[in-house]
């Protein structure tokens, strides 16, 4: 799996093909990105944001986020070993600035400083129900933060995303906190 963009673009993330995640596909990644980017209901400074990849597997989208500029990742997956494999890579580019960590996320005193992102991304593996984790976190997180989310089916239907995109088994959706907070 390759960089699509930025100062790491082309670089290859070793993926081993035997563990049970899925990385998200490049054309989906670049999706992800275009929208985040440039989206003109989406606005934030890139420069001066922290960016988290929960559940991030192979932790091909937080590179992504380093490499096309954001100011600091936080990598989280409960795979101690995908985290040291993320920590390997990452290590070759002593100008990032990133954070690793293995919580269980599904525990509500896990140790991420929620409040400290701008951009969550939450991927988990598709049969773990994302809604209650995201809503057992989200008074931790900060109004402005955009959270975005990779399931298998249409999730929090009661409020609308700020932008929602399907394919052909996933669903990918933009939501601002503080909408979120009002359910």
């Amino acid at each position: 799996m390759k960089i699509i963009s930025g100062i790491l673009k082309g670089r290859k993330i070793e993926v081993n093909n035997k563990l049970e995640y899925r990385p998200t596909l490049s054309r989906i990644r670049e999706d992800i990105f275009n929208i985040l980017l440039h989206n003109p209901n989406i606005t934030f400074d890139k420069k001066n944001s922290n960016f988290a990849d929960v559940y991030c597997g192979s932790g091909s989208i937080g590179i992504e986020a380093l490499s096309r500029g954001f100011k600091h990742c936080h990598f989280n997956d409960i795979d101690n070993a995908q985290i040291k494999k993320i920590s390997l890579f990452l290590k070759n580019f002593p100008n990032l600035n990133y954070s690793l960590s293995d919580n269980d996320i599904t525990n509500e005193l896990d140790q991420i400083l929620w409040s400290s992102f701008d951009v969550i991304y939450f991927d988990p593996p598709y049969e773990i129900k994302l809604e209650p984790i995201i809503m057992q976190k989200i008074e931790k997180i900060k109004n402005q933060a955009i959270i975005i989310t990779e399931t298998s089916h249409k999730i929090f239907e009661a409020t609308q995303s700020t932008y929602n995109k399907s394919y052909k088994n996933k669903f990918i959706n933009f939501f601002f906190a503080n909408e979120l907070k009002k359910l």
